[in-house]
């Protein structure tokens, strides 16, 4: 939906936007119908933001404090020939989202977080993200599988003590 719906009718026909004005207004009311009709746990999944929002809260935070980390881009959804490429240079499944390391003030290595929806259910974390998180931690990581962002610097701030 765009900005044209609550456009004054003789605006848009002066701009030669009636068209698109009228068709704005019935995706409105649309919308609401099916936002009517919608269980309570679907509107609970669609208001919920997605892990690409969590993701840019959850990177703002660690900015603000200043770690060393990053984020892996393992996800999305990508042709069948970047995939092979990216796989021939080292890129693995299940990496978790996040790398943290700068942790020299306690005994690990670094901290891996594996971020999630915030409405999201243990049964989301894939096998090859929990094989991950095992290697890291049988190698001196911190690890957490985080639903949402909030959890996630939850973890964290409990960390610092």
């Amino acid at each position: 939906m765009t900005r044209w719906a609550n456009l004054p009718k003789k605006d848009a026909k002066r701009l030669g936007l009636e068209g698109v004005r009228e068709l704005d207004q019935v995706e409105k009311k649309e919308k609401r119908q099916a936002i009517k009709k919608m269980t309570s746990k679907q509107l609970k999944k669609d208001t919920a933001p997605t892990e690409y929002e969590e993701q840019i809260k959850l990177a703002e935070y660690l900015d603000m404090k200043k770690y060393l980390w990053c984020h892996v881009p393992n996800g999305g959804n990508r042709n069948a020939i970047t995939g092979a490429k990216l796989k021939r240079q080292g890129v693995k499944p299940g990496v978790p989202d996040v790398l943290i390391f700068d942790v020299p003030q306690y005994n690990w290595n670094g901290i891996a977080i594996e971020l999630k929806r915030s409405n999201g259910r243990p049964s989301d974390v894939r096998e090859t993200q929990k094989e991950w998180l095992g290697e890291l931690e049988s190698r001196d990581w911190q690890t957490k599988v985080a639903f949402g962002a909030d959890e996630a610097i939850d973890f964290l701030e409990g960390l610092e003590g």
